[in-house]
């Protein structure tokens, strides 16, 4: 069996597998395909071959790269084996260590400068600067991932109590509804948006990678530096960051909706430092003071 037909049976029986995760995994069955010079089939999901092709892809692309192919081939294949396709499964794969980098959330200051760059940009195709500014707080605010709030109902809004329902159908996982607080200034920037009834809270008059694309050019033109950056996702990090610099761990991971610590994804130490009204350990422990002593004579 090709692995590509085993990809249309593994996709049938998820009960959420969007077109884009598909993708992905065609653009590695087809990396696979490649690396073998010929179609790849179930039977060739080896523990050698594997690891031949994983070797390949951390030398040819990257480490994150190779992870990520390797979790996705062991997923079909450890499905197919549970459902009785094929007779062997994975023993021995080894895993990719990625060296993991500093987390990096845009600072309130550079947040100042963005919605600025975006209050200063032009309309296009009925999407105005407020749209830009009333997107960039909400994000801000809720710490919610730009993808559930393009698909969140108007409905969901709250100026009265200054609250944003996202509902779980539209979140990620779908576990469960997430209810926002906004700041006033939000709930004021996103009634500049209402100008007639609508279905959703933000209509971008194109696909998100459109939207993405567009949002970076405005941070570039107006000298922000957004290399190396997820521009949407790291205000949410931003978001998780301040939360648990104002309110605690437990707060922060509420805010975001996460089921579980994620902090080692979402907390940048330099944002916190700065922030939280805890002391700094370097402050607070022993000092060798005999030592220290010696030192500035």
């Amino acid at each position: 069996m090709l692995l590509s037909d085993l990809l249309l049976k593994y996709a049938a029986s998820r009960i959420k597998f969007s077109g884009r995760s598909e993708g992905e995994y065609r653009t590695t069955i087809a990396n696979l395909s490649r690396w073998m010079g010929r179609e790849a089939l179930l039977s060739d999901l080896t523990d050698e071959t594997l690891a031949g092709f994983l070797r390949s892809r951390v030398r040819e692309r990257s480490a994150p790269t190779a992870r990520k192919d390797r979790q996705q081939l062991l997923s079909l294949w450890r499905w197919a084996w549970r459902k009785s396709i094929t007779e062997t499964q994975p023993r021995d794969i080894p895993d990719v260590p990625v060296p993991r980098k500093r987390v990096r959330a845009w600072h309130p200051s550079e947040v100042a400068t963005i919605l600025q760059a975006c209050a200063m940009t032009p309309a296009w195709n009925g999407w105005t600067a407020n749209e830009w500014v009333a997107l960039v707080l909400v994000c801000y605010d809720s710490g919610e991932r730009i993808g559930a709030l393009l698909r969140c109902p108007l409905s969901g809004f709250n100026a009265a109590s200054k609250t944003l329902l996202i509902p779980a159908n539209v979140r990620k996982c779908g576990a469960a509804d997430q209810l926002a607080s906004l700041h006033t200034d939000t709930v004021a920037a996103i009634e500049r948006t209402i100008r007639e009834p609508r279905e959703l809270l933000f209509e971008f008059p194109g696909c998100y990678l459109t939207l993405l694309r567009r949002f970076k050019a405005i941070l570039v033109a107006a000298g922000i530096d957004v290399s190396g950056r997820k521009v949407w996702h790291d205000l949410r990090k931003s978001s998780f960051t301040l939360t648990w610099a104002a309110l605690g761990k437990e707060a922060a991971r509420q805010q975001c909706g996460h089921s579980q610590d994620l902090s080692a994804f979402y907390l940048d130490a330099a944002l916190l430092a700065e922030f939280s009204p805890q002391q700094r350990v370097a402050d607070v422990i022993a000092r060798p003071a005999a030592v220290a002593e010696r030192l500035v004579g």
